[in-house]
């Protein structure tokens, strides 16, 4: 039956299935990378608005912290403007965001002497959202590895990324739908 196959069509398909194999072999493996990124999305996002919840629940008279947390945890949900809030990070500060980062602290400052637990909720809220965002959108996971590493040497940028992260305000260009719900 394979008689009249060449010795060249023969490695020709045995190349080719090889090449199929090898093929299948990676769509699989980025397969499987991408299912762990979006279960670690998730947990991170559970945390994310368990803080959330926890902060907005006290209703104690921080409307501007608790109006940052809801433009913040609504950007979430949406890929461009993460990506967006992403390439903010992915730049040299300039000197305002500086200056927001200590406006920032500064708030939060009070707000930790004022109220340690709803402190924690805040800065919780705002970590475990940033890190969801960075494993949930593909346009933003090239970030992940210095972000996670520069808040690991450097506790106090984690201040000047949610100050960066908490400018958003929502803009008609975010894909929302009435009620808080995102078209899939």
């Amino acid at each position: 039956m394979f008689a009249h196959i060449s010795w060249s069509e023969f490695m020709l398909a045995a190349v080719a299935l090889i090449a199929v194999y090898c093929i299948m072999v990676d769509l699989r493996r980025r397969q499987a990378k991408r299912t762990r990124d979006m279960e670690t999305a998730a947990h991170f996002l559970a945390l994310h608005y368990e803080h959330l919840e926890a902060f907005l629940k006290c209703g104690t008279g921080f409307e501007e912290f608790e109006q940052k947390l809801i433009d913040f945890s609504d950007a979430l949900s949406n890929e461009k403007t993460c990506a967006r809030l992403a390439a903010r990070w992915n730049i040299e500060a300039p000197p305002e965001a500086k200056e927001d980062a200590k406006a920032l602290a500064r708030e939060l400052s009070d707000l930790e002497r004022q109220r340690p637990d709803l402190y924690r909720s805040f800065l919780m809220s705002v970590t475990s959202g940033t890190v969801a965002m960075l494993y949930r959108w593909p346009a933003t996971a090239s970030m992940r590895e210095r972000l996670i590493s520069e808040v690991a040497v450097d506790p106090a940028k984690e201040v000047a990324i949610a100050a960066s992260t908490l400018k958003h305000k929502r803009d008609d260009n975010d894909a929302h739908m009435d009620g808080g719900l995102v078209p899939a």
